[in-house]
């Protein structure tokens, strides 16, 4: 089922690097602003430094993500050292929802969740993903 063509991929959306883009912003200001106060240009730098290691990791896991649909399976991953996996054939999978917040319809991302069959069911959750109903629509589509 490897090389089954996808018929909708989603990744995440823009807006999944404010939190860490204000967080690293903030730790390099601090850090120029005490580098330069204490006269010492190693703090300044180090703040960078772990300003960008932070903001790198989240650009690698953002980039990671992705939850695609084929005409056989649905297949998803969230995070890298803490990773989410999901890999289900579409006639294991009972629903795919989709949901958004004032800002979700503002920028456009959905949480779309997919459950799939089993005991009591599994529901895999992908937060602020882009191309959520089209996802849903294929899922519909093949389902039926």
């Amino acid at each position: 089922m490897k090389n089954t063509p996808a018929i909708v991929t989603c990744r995440k959306h823009w807006s999944a690097f404010i939190p860490t883009g204000i967080i690293s912003l903030t730790v390099v200001v601090v850090g120029v602003a005490a580098g330069t106060h204490a006269g010492n240009p190693a703090t300044a730098l180090g703040c960078i430094v772990i300003a960008a290691l932070i903001l790198g990791a989240d650009i690698l896991a953002t980039n990671m993500s992705r939850l695609t649909i084929t005409s056989t399976e649905v297949t998803g991953r969230v995070g890298v050292l803490h990773s989410v996996k999901l890999t289900a054939p579409i006639s294991r999978v009972q629903d795919v929802s989709i949901s958004n917040g004032v800002l979700g319809k503002l920028l456009g991302y959905h949480t779309i969740i997919v459950t799939t069959a089993g005991t009591g069911g599994q529901e895999f959750v992908f937060k602020g993903f882009c191309n959520g109903p089209e996802f849903q629509q294929t899922f519909l589509t093949l389902a039926s």
